[in-house]
């Protein structure tokens, strides 16, 4: 298990960078099951901390640059398209139509002296990006 040193907000709230040592290969349901399970305090992108940052970014921390780090608190869903359901068809049973929706967790990216905020699918493999928890 990877546990970042402790980076001190301007508010004075603490973080660190937390990553499994199995982490890759899990989808990210699996690892955000390992945080709960192991009480890990996540993070938002509501934290005043967070917030911060985004409005100043002159104040990111240099030791977050490096990395993708996720904010697990924030998930977004969003309406992604239709599917047909599999099964047989026929006149009298005709294809049904199902919503797909992709659930995707809140990331800070720095690139180009910036702070972005992207979402990535949080049933993709996640390799190793790190979590931002709470000390």
């Amino acid at each position: 298990m990877f546990t970042g040193e402790v980076i001190e907000g301007k508010s004075g709230a603490k973080f660190r960078l937390y990553l499994h040592d199995e982490q890759s290969g899990k989808t990210g349901r699996e690892v955000l099951g390992h945080l709960y399970a192991t009480g890990q305090h996540l993070v938002s992108i509501e934290d005043e901390t967070v917030q911060g940052w985004l409005a100043d970014q002159s104040s990111y921390p240099e030791e977050l640059k490096k990395f993708s780090v996720f904010l697990w608190l924030t998930e977004e869903a969003g309406f992604v398209g239709c599917s047909y359901e599999d099964g047989l068809r026929s006149q009298s049973n005709p294809p049904a139509l199902r919503a797909i929706y992709k659930h995707r967790i809140a990331c800070l990216d720095w690139y180009k002296e910036h702070l972005l905020v992207s979402y990535v699918n949080i049933n993709a493999d996640w390799g190793w990006n790190p979590a931002l928890v709470r000390v």
